[in-house]
């Protein structure tokens, strides 16, 4: 909100807004939008430890079907125990269990990297 207010400020100092409010509007949406798109960026700017990258992708692999698919909605796509659980027709306490069961694979993998 911060920023749009200074944004709109700063352009009024340069321009004559026939219309403030859908300026403000419309500088809000695109801000909202930048954020949004910075956001998904850093999910992917950089990768500095392929090795670790490539026995988490193992150890994603070598979980049952439906873990994989619970535990790759969560926490590669973001969605909410909710919105998983309803879009795959189980319970919250299932799809809990199951990214826990995620998690374990993961730290398991860790552990093994580290003591290899």
């Amino acid at each position: 909100m911060q920023e749009t207010f200074l944004k709109v400020f700063e352009a009024e100092r340069g321009t004559n807004i026939s219309n403030p409010k859908a300026f403000l509007f419309k500088t809000a949406r695109n801000l909202a939008l930048n954020e949004l798109a910075k956001r998904r960026n850093r999910r992917t700017d950089s990768v500095e430890d392929l090795e670790g990258l490539a026995r988490a992708w193992g150890a994603i692999q070598e979980l049952s079907p439906r873990v994989r698919e619970v535990f790759v909605l969560r926490k590669v796509h973001g969605l909410k125990q909710r919105e998983i659980a309803r879009r795959l027709g189980i319970s919250e306490s299932t799809v809990e269990k199951h990214i826990a069961k995620g998690l374990a694979a993961m730290a398991a993998q860790t552990k093994t990297a580290i003591d290899s």
